[in-house]
């Protein structure tokens, strides 16, 4: 159990849960909080670079092997093959909806 809460605590350390927490908050609370754009630019810069930071930590940890290479190979495939899917799905799902606007008469609600 201690182990538990240890491990908790350090991982608020890291910035990504951190910013979730924020946002769990914000919503919870449902505040009107207004981040303006600039400093939400560099919250993505942030987190981009801890995360990266935080991968190539653990990477000199373990050295470079073929599992890692495998995973990072993957990724990039699926990286690749995601979008042109979502692209075939939302390119019939338009067609679709298209078709139902000349098809079906407009609903007008009173």
């Amino acid at each position: 159990m201690v182990e538990f809460i240890t491990g908790g605590i350090v991982n608020l350390k890291n910035p990504a849960i951190l910013f979730f927490i924020l946002g769990l908050t914000v919503a919870l609370i449902r505040s009107d909080l207004k981040i303006p754009d600039p400093i939400i630019k560099m919250f993505s810069y942030y987190l981009m670079a801890s995360i990266g930071f935080k991968g190539g930590y653990e990477i000199s940890k373990t050295g470079m092997n073929t599992d890692l290479l495998a995973a990072v190979l993957f990724g990039l495939f699926l990286a690749g093959l995601i979008p042109v899917i979502a692209f075939y799905i939302l390119k019939k799902v338009i067609k679709l909806m298209l078709l139902m606007q000349v098809l079906l008469p407009p609903i007008t609600v009173r």
